[in-house]
Protein backbone atom coordinates (compact mmCIF):
# COMPACT_ATOMS: atom_id res chain seq x y z
CA UNK A 1 0.00 0.00 0.00
CA UNK A 2 2.83 2.31 0.88
CA UNK A 3 4.47 1.60 -2.44
CA UNK A 4 1.22 2.50 -4.26
CA UNK A 5 1.05 5.92 -2.48
CA UNK A 6 4.68 6.64 -3.33
CA UNK A 7 4.02 5.76 -6.95
CA UNK A 8 0.98 8.11 -7.15
CA UNK A 9 2.93 10.94 -5.50
CA UNK A 10 5.82 10.53 -7.96
CA UNK A 11 3.49 10.58 -10.99
CA UNK A 12 1.79 13.74 -9.65
CA UNK A 13 5.08 15.54 -9.24
CA UNK A 14 6.16 14.64 -12.77
CA UNK A 15 2.82 15.93 -14.13
CA UNK A 16 3.21 19.26 -12.32
CA UNK A 17 6.63 19.78 -13.83
CA UNK A 18 5.08 19.99 -17.31
CA UNK A 19 2.46 22.59 -16.40
CA UNK A 20 3.16 26.39 -17.05
CA UNK A 21 4.18 28.22 -13.94
CA UNK A 22 1.27 30.64 -14.40
CA UNK A 23 -1.16 27.71 -14.20
CA UNK A 24 0.40 26.45 -11.04
CA UNK A 25 0.12 29.71 -9.19
CA UNK A 26 -3.05 31.00 -10.84
CA UNK A 27 -5.26 29.67 -8.13
CA UNK A 28 -3.01 30.98 -5.40
CA UNK A 29 -2.60 34.48 -6.75
CA UNK A 30 -5.52 36.81 -6.22
CA UNK A 31 -6.18 39.38 -8.98
CA UNK A 32 -4.99 42.83 -8.00
CA UNK A 33 -7.12 45.74 -9.14
CA UNK A 34 -4.99 48.56 -10.45
CA UNK A 35 -5.76 51.85 -8.83
CA UNK A 36 -5.98 54.06 -11.89
CA UNK A 37 -5.74 57.73 -11.09
CA UNK A 38 -7.69 60.07 -13.37
CA UNK A 39 -5.35 61.93 -15.70
CA UNK A 40 -6.02 65.59 -16.11
CA UNK A 41 -6.16 66.64 -19.74
CA UNK A 42 -3.44 69.12 -20.59
CA UNK A 43 -4.68 71.74 -22.99
CA UNK A 44 -2.39 72.26 -25.94
CA UNK A 45 -1.42 75.84 -26.62
CA UNK A 46 -3.45 77.31 -29.50
CA UNK A 47 -1.39 79.00 -32.13
CA UNK A 48 -2.65 82.44 -33.04
CA UNK A 49 -3.77 82.65 -36.65
CA UNK A 50 -1.95 85.54 -38.30
CA UNK A 51 -4.15 88.13 -39.98
CA UNK A 52 -4.64 87.59 -43.67
CA UNK A 53 -2.31 89.79 -45.67
CA UNK A 54 -3.82 91.25 -48.77
CA UNK A 55 -2.05 90.16 -51.93
CA UNK A 56 -0.11 92.73 -53.91
CA UNK A 57 -0.94 92.53 -57.60
CA UNK A 58 1.48 93.89 -60.16
CA UNK A 59 0.46 94.70 -63.73
CA UNK A 60 3.21 95.09 -66.29
CA UNK A 61 2.11 96.89 -69.46
CA UNK A 62 -1.44 95.80 -68.74
CA UNK A 63 -0.75 92.15 -67.92
CA UNK A 64 -0.79 90.69 -64.43
CA UNK A 65 2.64 89.36 -63.53
CA UNK A 66 2.65 85.72 -62.37
CA UNK A 67 5.15 84.95 -59.61
CA UNK A 68 6.23 81.32 -59.32
CA UNK A 69 7.42 80.66 -55.77
CA UNK A 70 7.15 83.82 -53.69
CA UNK A 71 4.59 86.62 -53.92
CA UNK A 72 5.53 90.32 -53.64
CA UNK A 73 5.80 91.65 -50.09
CA UNK A 74 5.49 95.06 -48.47
CA UNK A 75 8.42 96.22 -46.34
CA UNK A 76 7.91 99.60 -44.70
CA UNK A 77 5.69 100.76 -47.55
CA UNK A 78 8.08 99.49 -50.24
CA UNK A 79 7.24 96.59 -52.53
CA UNK A 80 9.81 93.81 -52.88
CA UNK A 81 9.42 91.32 -55.72
CA UNK A 82 11.11 88.05 -56.74
CA UNK A 83 14.21 89.12 -58.62
CA UNK A 84 14.22 86.58 -61.40
CA UNK A 85 10.48 86.78 -62.15
CA UNK A 86 10.37 90.57 -62.51
CA UNK A 87 13.57 90.94 -64.54
CA UNK A 88 12.55 88.16 -66.93
CA UNK A 89 9.07 89.70 -67.28
CA UNK A 90 10.81 92.91 -68.37
CA UNK A 91 12.88 91.04 -70.94
CA UNK A 92 16.22 91.07 -69.10
CA UNK A 93 18.65 88.15 -68.86
CA UNK A 94 19.77 87.19 -65.36
CA UNK A 95 23.09 85.98 -63.94
CA UNK A 96 23.30 85.10 -60.23
CA UNK A 97 26.54 84.84 -58.24
CA UNK A 98 25.67 82.80 -55.15
CA UNK A 99 29.07 83.39 -53.56
CA UNK A 100 28.73 87.19 -53.47
CA UNK A 101 24.90 87.20 -53.52
CA UNK A 102 25.03 89.51 -56.51
CA UNK A 103 22.66 89.63 -59.47
CA UNK A 104 23.56 90.93 -62.91
CA UNK A 105 20.74 91.78 -65.32
CA UNK A 106 21.28 92.62 -68.96
CA UNK A 107 18.82 94.18 -71.38
CA UNK A 108 20.02 95.65 -74.67
CA UNK A 109 22.87 98.03 -73.75
CA UNK A 110 21.89 98.27 -70.06
CA UNK A 111 23.83 96.28 -67.44
CA UNK A 112 22.52 96.28 -63.86
CA UNK A 113 24.22 94.82 -60.80
CA UNK A 114 22.89 94.53 -57.29
CA UNK A 115 24.16 92.82 -54.15
CA UNK A 116 21.52 91.51 -51.76
CA UNK A 117 21.41 93.57 -48.57
CA UNK A 118 22.92 96.67 -50.16
CA UNK A 119 21.24 100.09 -50.22
CA UNK A 120 22.75 100.90 -53.61
CA UNK A 121 22.67 99.31 -57.04
CA UNK A 122 24.59 99.93 -60.24
CA UNK A 123 23.34 100.78 -63.72
CA UNK A 124 26.07 101.03 -66.37
CA UNK A 125 28.51 102.08 -63.60
CA UNK A 126 26.05 104.68 -62.28
CA UNK A 127 25.10 104.27 -58.61
CA UNK A 128 21.39 104.13 -57.78
CA UNK A 129 20.32 104.56 -54.15
CA UNK A 130 17.66 102.22 -52.75
CA UNK A 131 15.50 103.07 -49.71
CA UNK A 132 15.00 99.41 -48.69
CA UNK A 133 17.59 96.67 -49.09
CA UNK A 134 16.79 93.47 -50.94
CA UNK A 135 16.79 90.20 -48.99
CA UNK A 136 16.19 86.47 -49.13
CA UNK A 137 12.67 85.33 -48.26
CA UNK A 138 12.18 81.56 -47.92
CA UNK A 139 14.99 80.97 -50.38
CA UNK A 140 13.77 83.51 -52.94
CA UNK A 141 15.82 86.61 -53.71
CA UNK A 142 13.59 89.67 -53.25
CA UNK A 143 14.50 93.06 -54.68
CA UNK A 144 12.86 96.51 -54.40
CA UNK A 145 10.54 97.03 -57.36
CA UNK A 146 11.38 100.74 -57.43
CA UNK A 147 15.03 99.93 -58.12
CA UNK A 148 14.05 97.65 -61.00
CA UNK A 149 11.94 100.44 -62.50
CA UNK A 150 14.63 103.09 -62.23
CA UNK A 151 17.35 100.77 -63.49
CA UNK A 152 15.42 99.70 -66.60
CA UNK A 153 13.73 103.04 -67.24
CA UNK A 154 10.20 101.84 -66.55
CA UNK A 155 7.46 103.79 -64.80
CA UNK A 156 6.43 102.36 -61.41
CA UNK A 157 3.30 103.68 -59.69
CA UNK A 158 0.85 102.68 -56.97
CA UNK A 159 -2.78 102.86 -58.09
CA UNK A 160 -4.78 103.56 -54.93
CA UNK A 161 -8.18 102.89 -56.53
CA UNK A 162 -7.28 99.42 -57.79
CA UNK A 163 -4.80 98.71 -54.98
CA UNK A 164 -2.24 97.54 -57.52
CA UNK A 165 1.26 98.36 -58.66
CA UNK A 166 1.45 99.52 -62.26
CA UNK A 167 4.63 99.00 -64.25
CA UNK A 168 4.80 100.57 -67.68
CA UNK A 169 7.76 100.29 -70.02
CA UNK A 170 6.11 102.33 -72.78
CA UNK A 171 7.16 105.82 -73.82
CA UNK A 172 5.14 108.65 -72.28
CA UNK A 173 4.73 112.27 -73.25
CA UNK A 174 4.40 115.06 -70.70
CA UNK A 175 1.66 117.57 -71.50
CA UNK A 176 -0.48 120.17 -69.73
CA UNK A 177 -4.28 119.97 -69.61
CA UNK A 178 -5.94 123.22 -70.61
CA UNK A 179 -9.63 122.29 -70.72
CA UNK A 180 -12.30 119.57 -70.66
CA UNK A 181 -14.58 119.85 -73.67
CA UNK A 182 -18.01 118.38 -74.35
CA UNK A 183 -17.99 114.61 -74.63
CA UNK A 184 -15.10 114.44 -72.16
CA UNK A 185 -12.58 115.40 -74.76
CA UNK A 186 -9.39 116.56 -73.04
CA UNK A 187 -7.59 119.56 -74.52
CA UNK A 188 -3.83 119.42 -74.02
CA UNK A 189 -0.74 121.50 -74.72
CA UNK A 190 2.84 120.37 -75.15
CA UNK A 191 5.32 123.15 -75.84
CA UNK A 192 3.80 125.32 -78.55
CA UNK A 193 1.57 122.51 -79.85
CA UNK A 194 -2.02 121.77 -78.85
CA UNK A 195 -4.07 118.63 -79.33
CA UNK A 196 -7.14 116.79 -78.05
CA UNK A 197 -7.42 113.31 -76.58
CA UNK A 198 -10.00 110.83 -75.29
CA UNK A 199 -9.43 108.08 -72.75
CA UNK A 200 -9.07 104.51 -73.97
CA UNK A 201 -11.53 102.02 -72.49
CA UNK A 202 -15.03 103.40 -73.04
CA UNK A 203 -17.12 105.20 -75.64
CA UNK A 204 -19.16 107.35 -73.28
CA UNK A 205 -19.89 107.95 -69.62
CA UNK A 206 -22.98 106.48 -68.05
CA UNK A 207 -25.78 109.10 -68.48
CA UNK A 208 -26.72 108.87 -64.79
CA UNK A 209 -23.19 109.84 -63.76
CA UNK A 210 -22.10 112.03 -66.66
CA UNK A 211 -22.43 115.37 -64.82
CA UNK A 212 -20.66 114.04 -61.73
CA UNK A 213 -17.92 112.38 -63.78
CA UNK A 214 -17.33 115.49 -65.92
CA UNK A 215 -16.96 117.63 -62.82
CA UNK A 216 -14.58 115.10 -61.29
CA UNK A 217 -12.48 114.93 -64.47
CA UNK A 218 -12.19 118.73 -64.51
CA UNK A 219 -10.98 118.74 -60.92
CA UNK A 220 -8.42 116.04 -61.67
CA UNK A 221 -7.10 117.40 -64.93
CA UNK A 222 -7.49 121.10 -65.68
CA UNK A 223 -4.20 122.93 -65.15
CA UNK A 224 -2.39 119.69 -64.29
CA UNK A 225 0.70 118.22 -65.92
CA UNK A 226 0.03 114.65 -66.98
CA UNK A 227 1.81 111.88 -68.84
CA UNK A 228 0.20 110.36 -71.91
CA UNK A 229 0.79 106.82 -73.14
CA UNK A 230 -0.36 105.71 -76.56
CA UNK A 231 -1.39 102.25 -77.77
CA UNK A 232 -1.19 100.71 -81.26
CA UNK A 233 -3.78 102.97 -82.89
CA UNK A 234 -3.04 106.64 -82.29
CA UNK A 235 -6.28 108.43 -83.24
CA UNK A 236 -10.00 107.76 -83.47
CA UNK A 237 -12.47 108.75 -86.22
CA UNK A 238 -12.69 112.42 -85.16
CA UNK A 239 -8.94 112.79 -85.06
CA UNK A 240 -8.61 112.75 -81.25
CA UNK A 241 -5.65 111.00 -79.68
CA UNK A 242 -6.46 107.68 -77.99
CA UNK A 243 -4.60 107.64 -74.72
CA UNK A 244 -3.88 106.23 -71.29
CA UNK A 245 -3.43 109.14 -68.91
CA UNK A 246 -1.19 109.11 -65.83
CA UNK A 247 -1.87 111.71 -63.13
CA UNK A 248 0.93 113.47 -61.19
CA UNK A 249 0.77 110.82 -58.42
CA UNK A 250 1.39 108.08 -61.02
CA UNK A 251 -2.12 106.62 -60.92
CA UNK A 252 -3.85 105.68 -64.15
CA UNK A 253 -6.86 107.92 -64.83
CA UNK A 254 -8.46 105.36 -67.13
CA UNK A 255 -8.70 102.82 -64.30
CA UNK A 256 -10.21 105.37 -61.92
CA UNK A 257 -13.15 105.86 -64.29
CA UNK A 258 -14.05 102.18 -63.81
CA UNK A 259 -13.20 102.12 -60.11
CA UNK A 260 -15.83 104.84 -59.59
CA UNK A 261 -18.38 103.09 -61.82
CA UNK A 262 -18.68 106.02 -64.23
CA UNK A 263 -18.62 103.90 -67.41
CA UNK A 264 -18.70 100.35 -68.74
CA UNK A 265 -15.50 98.93 -70.15
CA UNK A 266 -15.30 98.66 -73.91
CA UNK A 267 -11.87 97.95 -75.38
CA UNK A 268 -11.55 98.21 -79.13
CA UNK A 269 -8.74 96.40 -80.97
CA UNK A 270 -5.94 97.00 -81.51
CA UNK A 271 -5.84 99.24 -78.39
CA UNK A 272 -6.12 96.54 -75.75
CA UNK A 273 -2.88 96.84 -73.76
CA UNK A 274 -4.42 97.50 -70.33
CA UNK A 275 -7.54 95.35 -70.79
CA UNK A 276 -6.64 92.91 -68.00
CA UNK A 277 -6.13 95.66 -65.44
CA UNK A 278 -9.24 97.61 -66.42
CA UNK A 279 -11.34 94.43 -66.29
CA UNK A 280 -9.98 93.69 -62.83
CA UNK A 281 -10.86 97.22 -61.66
CA UNK A 282 -14.36 97.11 -63.15
CA UNK A 283 -15.04 93.75 -61.48
CA UNK A 284 -14.08 95.34 -58.18
CA UNK A 285 -16.63 98.13 -58.72
CA UNK A 286 -19.26 95.53 -59.61
CA UNK A 287 -18.60 93.48 -56.49
CA UNK A 288 -18.82 96.55 -54.27
CA UNK A 289 -21.84 97.94 -56.18
CA UNK A 290 -20.24 101.28 -56.94
CA UNK A 291 -21.57 103.87 -59.36
CA UNK A 292 -23.59 102.41 -62.20
CA UNK A 293 -23.36 98.97 -60.55
CA UNK A 294 -25.27 100.13 -57.46
CA UNK A 295 -28.85 98.81 -57.09
CA UNK A 296 -31.55 101.13 -58.36
CA UNK A 297 -33.27 103.06 -55.54
CA UNK A 298 -36.52 101.47 -54.35
CA UNK A 299 -39.73 103.04 -55.55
Amino acid sequence: MRQMKKWILAVSLVFLCFLPISSVFAAAVKPIKAAVKPVKAVAKPVKAVPPKVKSIFIFLDGKKVAFKLQQPINVNGRVLVPLRDIFEALGAKIEWDDTTKTVTAKKADVIITYKIGSLTGNRNNEIIEIPVAGKLVEGTTMIPLRFVGEALGTNISWDEHSQTVLVSSKVKTEVEVTNILEGNVVEIKGGDKTDKLVLIGFDQLNPNFEAEATQWLSEQLVGMTIHVEMDSKLREAHGYLLAYVYLPDGSLLNSQIFAKGYAKLKMTAPNTRWTELLTYVQNGAKNHKIGLWAPAPAG
